[in-house]
């Protein structure tokens, strides 16, 4: 999956699957968490939900990078008057890895796309 399919994804299961698998090195299929319980344990709504969102950023915090976010106008390339949420990982070694961000309309699913780029690399 490249940077550009990446920044395109909603906030949906498909991408808490993605998130749970990719940044919180989850073991997931589907919607469900393995191994399946007889109650099935569900992937948190990272995409969505401010407190899975939290995690997220803390485990990010594990792989050396901080968090910022910021609300403002003109955030979007497509629609320069719609205003959005900025979400920037950035390596705490400077350089080394550079900046991720993730763009969208709530901070829960900006921080999903930012976490991604950051674990699968703007190249991949």
């Amino acid at each position: 999956m490249n940077a550009e399919t990446i920044r395109k994804l909603e906030a949906d299961p498909e991408t808490d699957s993605l998130v749970a698998e990719k940044v919180m090195d989850l073991r997931v299929q589907g919607e469900y968490l393995l191994p399946i319980t007889a109650h099935g344990t569900m992937i948190s709504h990272y995409s969505t939900d401010n407190n899975a969102m939290q995690k997220v950023i803390d485990v990010m915090r594990t792989r050396d990078f901080w968090w910022s976010a910021s609300y403002k106008m003109a955030c979007f390339v497509d629609d320069l008057r719609k205003p959005g949420y900025e979400v920037r990982f950035r390596c705490v070694y400077g350089g080394t890895r550079g900046d991720h961000i993730g763009v969208a309309d709530t901070l829960a699913h900006a921080t999903s796309i930012a976490a991604l780029l950051a674990v699968m690399g703007d190249e991949s």
